[in-house]
């Protein structure tokens, strides 16, 4: 009786061996099936290339059940382009990353590079200016762009608009593409704008615009 009280005992044992091992087994092989092979990048037009092989050399050969959000999240932001992103994992080896993007808005002159509506300088560049953006010359400034670029926003006329001229005085030109120039002056962007505005809802045939001097417009 005891000698088969032992064996049961054993078998159970040995039953018990089978089923973990077997178990870690396809847990293990399972996990190596799960192995980032490749990445895409969705709704991707100004996203850095750099950027995107060191995110896909990041991830290949990660497992995809267990990413590291944290690192990835981080490489991600390098990018000037970044506004939002969502990652969706293909199973059982893709991973989509897909993109929304910043909008660029302008070009910086002096070595074309474009100008987002985060507005910021990126290292993209437009040489031909195949997107019809604003021209952006002389002493740039991020704050005072933001500025001038919002308060032109606000009164629907930067379509209007071919080039914005910044001096190092704080003085700024605008030359739209009926070839009219104003000169701005260096006081309240918001001022400025704004007289500007009731100026165009009151005058026709306007060749320029003078309001370096507060509260003075010469028109002619």
């Amino acid at each position: 009786m005891q000698v088969l009280i032992g064996k049961k005992k054993f078998l159970f044992t040995l039953l018990i061996f089978f089923f973990f091992t077997t178990y870690q087994f396809k847990i293990n092989h399972s996990f190596s099936l799960l192995k980032v092979k490749s990445v895409s990048f969705t709704d991707s037009y100004n996203f850095e290339e750099n950027i995107k092989d060191e995110i896909t050399k990041f991830l290949t050969k990660k497992n995809l059940f267990y990413l590291d959000n944290g690192n990835l999240s981080k490489l991600l932001k390098k990018s000037k382009w970044l506004k939002s992103y969502q990652i969706k994992k293909k199973y059982p080896s893709h991973v989509d990353i897909v993109l929304k993007e910043h909008k660029p808005i302008a070009i910086l002159d002096n070595n074309f590079f474009l100008i987002n509506d985060n507005y910021e300088v990126t290292d993209k560049m437009d040489i031909k200016n195949k997107l019809n953006l604003i021209i952006v010359k002389g002493d740039f400034d991020n704050d005072k762009f933001r500025k001038v670029y919002i308060a032109l926003k606000n009164i629907n006329i930067l379509n209007k608009i071919k080039e914005l001229h910044f001096s190092n005085l704080g003085r700024w030109d605008i030359y739209l593409n009926n070839n009219i120039r104003v000169r701005m002056g260096s006081y309240n962007i918001k001022k400025q704008v704004s007289l500007l505005n009731i100026i165009f809802s009151k005058k026709k045939n306007i060749r320029n615009i003078d309001l370096r001097i507060e509260d003075i417009a010469i028109i002619k």
